[in-house]
């Protein structure tokens, strides 16, 4: 990739990024208008088994009117676009679609998870709040990363495009050739 496609690359998905945490600011203010007591980015411990990397996930709001009830933002505007390929090291990458809250990453690389992942992980969720500022808009935090062998689900939240890019280069260190990027298909409409 040239410096030009590169930066070319890292301005369009900063769009996409900004368009969706501009709708996820604008969703939290109107569930902070709308409740006596809530919190957005809370994280959560999930019961284990599941393929949610360590059990932990960010709840993009939660509302404390009596009973805690999480309150999940869904974009009502994506930005759209043509399919690009690109390398990244000795990978071949393939960026579809992209919803910054859904992201699908296949690849054709097997590794330890907690020993390729782990450290973006403990960096992008940041399990134990140690760039947490009090009063901040927002925690520059992924809320999810779910690990299947050959596929990688992960909401970025409110998380900056670097951890996109960095994400991107650990599976490629780890050995995937291919790098597939898209978002989860949606379901057909039942009849």
């Amino acid at each position: 990739m040239t410096d030009q496609g590169r930066a070319d690359a890292k301005f369009f998905l900063s769009r996409i990024r900004d368009h969706y945490v501009d709708q996820l600011r604008a969703f939290l203010a109107m569930q902070r208008r709308n409740s006596v007591r809530g919190e957005s980015e809370v994280k959560l411990e999930l019961e284990p088994g599941s393929p949610i990397f360590h059990s932990l996930s960010c709840a993009d709001f939660v509302r404390n009117d009596g009973e805690p009830e999480i309150i999940d933002f869904t974009p009502e505007r994506v930005l759209g676009f043509e399919s690009i390929s690109t390398s990244l090291g000795n990978a071949e990458v393939t960026i579809a679609d992209l919803r910054w809250d859904d992201i699908v990453i296949r690849h054709d690389a097997s590794f330890d998870s907690e020993q390729v992942l782990g450290g973006w992980f403990d960096k992008w969720f940041d399990p134990a709040d140690s760039r947490y500022r009090p009063g901040a808009e927002l925690g520059n935090v992924i809320h999810l990363l779910a690990v299947e062998p050959g596929k990688l689900s992960i909401d970025f939240g409110s998380a900056a495009p670097d951890a996109f890019w960095e994400l991107l280069n650990v599976i490629q260190r780890a050995g995937a050739t291919q790098l597939h990027v898209s978002n989860t298909p949606a379901e057909p409409a039942a009849s």
